[in-house]
């Protein structure tokens, strides 16, 4: 990996651009002895993002999942206080309900921001829906 100081005028990064673009090595920009940036092909740049966001959403769906599974261990519990409502789980405990999911989700969404809220309605069986063909979904 090679080297270059902030200090350099703009004109001396053309080269290493240059350089960068035709080996595919990256550039590590250092000031005052310490690393500033990378300068690295669009391709890594673009894997490391996906890579990361795939992470990110996996993070997530594991933390969805939990909820879930929450909401599915207190639903003894929710079928005695809250049957016909919609209740929000997160951190595996009930944070709110509501007669509307929309209006649930308006309330409880912004209160956890970027953090995973199950929200579900609370009743002994959820309805299992038969779709047959495309039409019937454009219908509805």
């Amino acid at each position: 990996m090679s080297m270059a100081i902030v200090k350099e005028s703009s004109l001396g990064y053309t080269a290493e651009i240059e350089r960068v673009k035709a080996t595919g090595e990256p550039l590590v920009i250092e000031g005052d002895g310490k690393p500033l940036l990378v300068v690295l092909p669009y391709a890594e740049y673009d894997a490391l993002v996906k890579q990361k966001l795939q992470e990110q959403r996996k993070a997530y769906m594991d933390v969805f999942e939990r909820e879930r599974a929450a909401f599915e261990k207190l639903k003894p519990q929710l079928l005695e206080t809250h049957l016909g409502q919609y209740v929000a789980i997160h951190d595996g405990q009930v944070v709110d309900s509501g007669t509307s999911d929309t209006e649930l989700a308006q309330r409880v969404l912004p209160r956890f921001r970027n953090q995973a809220v199950y929200i579900q309605l609370v009743q002994k069986e959820l309805p299992v829906y038969e779709i047959t063909s495309r039409e019937e979904l454009t219908r509805a």
